[in-house]
């Protein structure tokens, strides 16, 4: 798959769980993924400079795929850190809330949500997908 054809529509702080599945993909296609998820590399025996200048390569590149994958008016949640482990971690942190109120939140409006007139049922299962 042609990499340049996976364009995504940029996260603007809306639909976080959707953009995130998106990323994983891209990242993944790309073989990012690993260094999204794997934290830093440890200085151990069998790893060589080599290894560690390769991951920290891959780690760039992935930060820049997520940055780049982001609106202006995201960046300066991920703008500070370091890798992209912790540019993952800290959009993760800030967006993905699991308070109880967002819980509580989320439910209600799960359970309170009806179809619109005109909506076709597909839509309005994709709208309760979402939620869910």
């Amino acid at each position: 798959m042609d990499s340049s054809s996976l364009r995504i529509s940029k996260f603007d702080g809306t639909n976080f769980h959707a953009w995130k599945f998106k990323m994983q993909m891209v990242l993944g296609e790309r073989d990012l993924w690993e260094v999204v998820v794997s934290g830093e590399v440890k200085v151990e025996e069998g790893v060589t400079t080599l290894d560690q200048t390769a991951y920290k390569r891959k780690s760039r590149k992935a930060k820049a795929v997520i940055c780049l994958a982001m609106e202006d008016s995201q960046l300066p949640f991920v703008r500070s850190v370091s890798g992209a482990f912790n540019a993952w971690g800290r959009s993760e942190d800030h967006f993905e809330k699991t308070s109880l109120a967002n819980k509580l939140f989320l439910r209600r409006h799960f359970f309170t949500t009806m179809m619109e007139e005109g909506d076709d049922v597909l839509s309005h299962i994709n709208k309760l997908k979402t939620l869910a």
